[in-house]
């Protein structure tokens, strides 16, 4: 059995009371989303059909082994070989923790993930090197750990970084 949830907001940012955007949910029976249909001019043509499709791919080690996401915005291709606009690929730690988004074209950061105790979720820009939440010019280009040692020198230890 799988399963389909939709939701219906005002999404535009001016909250008139208007449904403007429409999401279809689809899961598998562990409930992990597969893919969802985004339609954001919800309130121009109700039913018109989505906008944007983003399919996510699981693993198969694991119930929480995320390994992808895509996304496609180009319908004008009715061809079964569909291209994706977008492909993020999962890194994840030991415990199938999300530690990083990749970028599909040269696997670059898009986004890092660190967790406190507890397992709260720290976002971070992949140049927010200092993990401060923002990318300005203080952040450096050498990371330091507690010690202040700098990467690549002798005494560095990746297990003793600063928050």
């Amino acid at each position: 059995m799988t399963w389909r949830t939709v939701a219906r907001a005002d999404a535009d940012g001016t909250y008139d009371g208007v449904v403007d955007r429409e999401r279809i949910m689809l899961y598998d029976q562990s409930w992990r989303l597969l893919e969802e249909r985004i339609d954001d001019d919800y309130d121009a043509v109700p039913g018109d059909g989505a906008d944007r499709v983003c399919q996510q791919v699981w693993g198969a080690r694991y119930i929480d082994d995320a390994v992808l996401r895509r996304e496609n915005t180009d319908f004008t291709n009715d061809s079964p070989s569909v291209t994706y606009n977008s492909t993020w690929y999962y890194a994840t730690d030991a415990l199938y923790s999300v530690v990083a988004m990749l970028s599909d074209t040269n696997g670059t950061p898009v986004e890092r993930v660190r967790y406190l105790p507890y397992g709260t979720a720290c976002h971070h820009r992949a140049a927010d090197i200092d993990g401060d939440g923002d990318t300005d010019s203080n952040n450096g280009s050498v990371i330091l750990n507690v010690w202040g040692a700098a990467i690549g020198t002798a005494n560095y230890n990746c297990e003793a970084l600063r928050r």
